[in-house]
C-alpha cells in the first residue's frame, strides 16, 4: 500500500509537470473577484490555475483519481478521529479532497466553504466535485462561516490560499492564534485540525513552517507535520486535548484501514509520516490579528 501510494504520488507531481508546459490547452479562462482563473488540459490531465500558480489536477479519465501529493496526507485525519462523521472543509480549488473524502468514506457527510464563487463552478464543471446532501457547499469567507455558525465538526481541513503573480500566500486572517482558537471552539472532542502550508524549500528551518508551528501550539495541544516533498507542502494536524503518539496514530489507522477496506491511501501510512517533533521556534513571533506579514515572512526574519 504504501508502495502504490508513493508511485501514485510521484506519477501525479509528473503529469502536473507536463500539464503545465507549452503544449497545454487552455479550456476555460475567467477573471474572478479574487483571481485569473485557468483550466489547462494535457496528457490527460487536467490543471486549475490561480494567477499562474496551479492549485489542483485531476486525471480526465478517472475524475476521483489524482490530486497533489498533500491531499493524501489529510486522511491522516482518520486516524486522529477514526469514528469521524462530519467534516468541514475550508476551501476548494479543485476538489481533489473532497473528492476522495466522498469517494471512500460514504458515512462522512462534507461541508466545503469557498470565498469565490467561480471557483465553486469551476470546479462543479471541470473537476467533479459533487453536490449532493453528502456533500454541500457555502459560498463565503470561511473565517467569517464559522463566525456565525454553531455547529461542531470531527475534523476541519483549511486548504486555502490566494495567490497573486508574485507567488501563494495563506490569508493572513486564516493564519492567525485568534483564526485558530476560532477553529478550536468549533471542533468536537477528539476533533481535529488539518492545515495546509506551502513548503518550497523543503528545509525544516523554513521560516513559514516555524512561525506556523510556534502560532499552533499557542492555541492547540497536540501539533504534528506532515511532509510532501514532491508536492512541496507541510500538513499541520492539531488536536485540542491529549495529544497522541504517531503508534497509537498508526494503529487507529490501521483499524481504519480494516473498516473501510482496500483504500487508494492506507490511512496507516499516512499516519506513519507524521512528524511530532518541535522544529526551532526561538525568537518568531505568534501570528495575531495585529502582526501576521505572511508574505514577508522570509524577509523579516531569518
Amino acid at each position: 500500500m504504501r508502495r502504490a501510494a508513493t508511485t501514485a504520488a510521484a506519477a501525479a507531481a509528473l503529469l502536473l509537470t507536463l500539464a503545465s508546459t507549452a503544449s497545454a490547452r487552455t479550456i476555460y479562462e475567467r477573471d474572478s473577484l479574487y483571481s485569473h482563473i485557468t483550466v489547462e488540459e494535457a496528457y490527460g490531465v487536467r490543471g486549475l490555475y490561480f494567477n499562474g500558480w496551479p492549485q489542483s489536477e485531476m486525471l480526465v479519465n478517472d475524475p476521483y483519481r489524482g490530486g497533489l501529493e498533500y491531499t493524501e496526507m489529510f486522511h491522516a485525519a482518520l486516524a486522529f478521529r477514526p469514528d469521524a462523521k462530519r467534516v468541514l472543509m475550508l476551501g476548494l480549488g479543485g476538489g481533489s479532497t473532497q473528492k476522495a473524502f466522498y469517494e471512500r468514506y460514504p458515512d462522512i457527510t462534507l461541508h466545503t466553504v469557498e470565498i469565490d464563487s467561480v471557483v465553486v463552478e469551476v470546479a462543479r464543471k471541470y473537476f467533479s466535485v459533487p453536490k449532493d446532501r453528502r456533500h454541500t457547499i457555502t459560498v463565503q469567507d470561511g473565517r467569517h462561516f464559522l463566525s456565525n455558525s454553531s455547529e461542531t465538526w470531527d475534523a476541519v481541513i483549511v486548504d486555502a490560499y490566494f495567490a497573486d503573480y508574485y507567488g501563494n500566500y495563506a490569508p493572513f486572517h486564516l493564519a492567525t492564534k485568534e483564526f485558530f482558537t476560532l477553529v478550536k471552539s468549533h471542533l468536537s472532542p477528539g476533533g481535529v485540525m488539518a492545515y495546509n502550508v506551502i513548503w518550497p524549500d523543503l528545509s525544516w528551518g523554513n521560516v513559514s513552517l516555524r512561525v506556523m508551528h510556534r502560532t499552533l501550539s499557542s492555541v492547540f495541544g497536540g501539533v504534528y507535520m506532515a511532509p510532501a516533498r514532491r508536492s512541496k507542502n507541510i500538513v499541520f494536524f492539531c488536536t485540542a486535548g491529549k495529544a497522541p503518539s504517531v503508534k497509537t496514530l498508526r494503529t487507529n489507522g490501521a483499524a481504519v484501514d480494516k473498516k473501510y477496506g482496500k483504500l487508494p491511501t492506507s490511512i496507516a501510512w499516512a499516519a506513519s509520516q507524521l512528524v511530532s517533533q518541535q522544529p526551532n521556534t526561538r525568537g518568531l513571533p505568534v501570528l495575531t490579528d495585529d502582526y501576521a506579514p505572511v508574505e514577508t515572512l522570509s524577509l523579516v526574519f531569518r
